[in-house]
């Protein structure tokens, strides 16, 4: 892997390749729709040859495939948030697949917890299912995963406040820090026997909601307070977005919908305890 393409690179888990690849001495192609993310991505990177910003929508072939001219890899995450829209992703996921086939280049797919039970049926396009890595990854947590539900019942905790949860807090599950999720995907990606298959990257021991945010509490100083949701708004949710009451449901089970034949560790991640502090340190002083 010599030169790399990540796709809305804006977001928490692209901004965390940016920074793993080009430590790993890759050649990075940043994309972004946003141009306020572009404008932030070009002022941290401005003094770094190694990486370029180009802005452009993750859905449009024909800007995605420019953009993509001589990578080798294309990374795209799918899921890993709540906020996904999944004709949105869909779109996306034809246009990296398109411009894969235009270019030659091998893919990387990085799909979280929140995927709906119909993204997990592959879509043609892209030909052979050996230039594909599929990764499943855990629930994210760190101070730069924004817009999963355990970040945000974090973020109350940072500031605070009451924790308001959606989720079930009594199911066990694993939590992965975004940094060292972003390391197994590089070092996944940088191996060549590892296409073709279905991966899944392991996060720390399962731990129940409430415990890991115990576990938060103690590192802020602080008892975790909760309050309870009004049924009248998780109501007026549901009506804003159908799709809310699957998303909740598929997170409550505690699943990642076994898509992986194979579990990578990789290099040891950091603790909870560690990958709490960090995220404390550099969330206080954030608006919440």
């Amino acid at each position: 892997m010599r030169k790399a393409l990540v796709v809305r690179a804006g977001r928490g888990f692209g901004k965390a390749l940016i920074g793993t690849l080009a430590g790993r001495g890759v050649e990075v192609v940043a994309y972004t729709g946003s141009p306020e993310k572009t404008a932030a991505l070009r002022e941290s990177y401005s003094g770094s040859p190694g990486i370029r910003i180009v802005q452009g929508k993750a859905d449009h072939p024909g800007e995605l495939a420019a953009a993509a001219e001589g990578v080798d890899v294309i990374f795209c995450g799918l899921y890993l948030t709540y906020d996904e829209k999944p004709e949105k992703a869909r779109r996306m996921l034809d246009a990296v697949r398109g411009a894969a086939t235009r270019g030659g280049a091998k893919i990387v797919e990085l799909q979280g917890i929140y995927r709906p039970a119909e993204a997990l049926r592959d879509a043609p396009g892209h030909g052979a299912q050996r230039d594909i890595l599929r990764i499943s990854v855990p629930e994210l947590y760190g101070p730069t995963a924004s817009n999963t539900l355990t970040h945000y019942a974090i973020r109350k905790i940072v500031r605070g406040k009451a924790v308001m949860p959606f989720m079930d807090l009594s199911v066990r599950r694993e939590y992965l820090y975004l940094d060292d999720a972003a390391r197994h995907a590089a070092e996944l990606a940088s191996m060549e026997s590892a296409y073709g298959k279905n991966w899944r990257l392991r996060g720390g021991p399962p731990l129940s909601c409430s415990e890991l945010l115990g576990m938060a509490g103690a590192i802020a100083g602080r008892e975790v307070r909760y309050e309870r949701y009004a049924e009248w708004k998780l109501r007026l949710l549901r009506w804003y977005e159908p799709r809310v009451q699957e998303l909740l449901e598929r997170f409550n089970r505690g699943e990642e919908d076994a898509v992986a034949a194979s579990v990578y560790d990789g290099d040891p991640s950091i603790s909870y305890e560690t990958g709490l502090a960090l995220t404390f340190g550099r969330l206080e002083g954030k608006p919440i």
